[in-house]
């Protein structure tokens, strides 16, 4: 008898603890006396605030900015242009380390081993030309010869060959002196006495020739 009254007063005591209130927001769905949970509509949007109305620049300030603007590009491209100067310094710098280095190694190593290589090919031709009556010798030292300026040529060591009669300073050295008594013949090379030598077009010995000097004649006093 008192479960069945229980169950009778059951639902409506439920109902009285669930009930849907109403708001100005929204709807609160109380869950019992002391709980309150409100929910939000979903489909109502905030409205925007006015309450910071836009105010647009003035002149002055617009002012302002552009010159700061201008400022900063101005920076950016003096900056620019030093990164610019910096890069190329450097890379001069860098390239003549570089060069430095190559004709260091050339100087110290390189260049006293063909010294010695080129003095060997003189040595030889200089045996050749005393043996040339021995046809077996100077076979042999020929091809002494011809094999140290093969290996020369193959470290990029070439004999210097020079057009003409004249002297050039540039490539030869005058090792001797004759005299002559034509004009014509003044710095003329008359004879080749020491073959020079190019690494990769730089002389790294020139070449030993004689050269004529023209001796003007005084005239004997009467």
């Amino acid at each position: 008898m008192w479960r069945k009254l229980w169950d009778q007063a059951w639902p409506s005591r439920q109902a009285s603890r669930e009930t849907l209130v109403c708001c100005e927001r929204g709807l609160v769905h109380v869950t019992n006396e002391n709980e309150v949970t409100r929910r939000e509509q979903s489909d109502v949007e905030s409205a925007p605030s006015d309450s910071c109305p836009k105010v647009a620049p003035n002149d002055d300030e617009q002012e302002n900015v552009l010159a700061l603007l201008c400022k900063i590009l101005d920076e950016l491209t003096e900056k620019a242009r030093r990164d610019s100067a910096k890069d190329i310094l450097i890379s001069r710098v860098v390239e003549r380390l570089d060069e430095l280095e190559r004709d260091f190694l050339f100087r110290e190593f390189r260049q006293p081993i063909f010294q010695d290589l080129m003095l060997l090919c003189d040595r030889a031709a200089t045996l050749s030309a005393q043996f040339e009556d021995d046809a077996a010798a100077t076979t042999a030292l020929e091809s002494i010869e011809r094999e140290l300026l093969e290996i020369l040529r193959r470290q990029g060591v070439t004999p210097i060959e020079v057009s003409g009669t004249a002297f050039n300073p540039n490539l030869q050295e005058a090792l001797a002196v004759e005299s002559t008594d034509n004009p014509a013949m003044e710095s003329a090379v008359l004879e080749v006495r020491r073959r020079g030598f190019a690494f990769r077009g730089t002389v790294i010995r020139p070449q030993g020739v004689m050269v004529a000097k023209h001796i003007k004649e005084v005239a004997e006093d009467e």
